[in-house]
């Protein structure tokens, strides 16, 4: 789940936006010594509100991506590791926010972005 995000549309008539998302993510990956390489699909909705516009509304919209993660694990100490990845996801569906009939965000065709992740093992 996404936090949720609000703007505001001040001088477009639009009013506020806000939007949350629910996403669900599938990540097979195989490991080559301390690197891995996976693959991803997402799927989820993300749901756009709109207040003071004329035609206050909420709406639902479907969000679909694949594309994949490459990354390394170092050893910590014991059964900490670090994991540092980065994933490359292409949206399959163009996800645009709309009020009014008029677009006020769209979403990139291909996202990237960076992450960091402590893990521990369990014997």
């Amino acid at each position: 789940m996404n936090a949720p995000a609000s703007r505001s549309l001040a001088g477009t008539g639009a009013g506020d936006v806000a939007s949350w998302g629910v996403l669900g993510a599938i990540v097979p990956c195989a490991w080559f010594g301390p690197f891995e390489g996976c693959a991803m699909g997402h799927a989820g909705a993300l749901r756009v509100s709109s207040d003071g516009a004329p035609d206050r509304s909420a709406r639902w919209t479907t969000a679909w991506a694949a594309g994949a993660r490459v990354g390394v694990l170092v050893h910590l100490d014991g059964a900490a590791f670090l994991r540092v990845h980065t994933d490359m996801l292409a949206n399959i569906t163009p996800v645009r926010l709309e009020i009014g009939g008029t677009n006020v965000w769209t979403a990139p065709r291909v996202e990237s972005n960076v992450g960091m992740d402590v893990i521990l093992r369990f014997p």
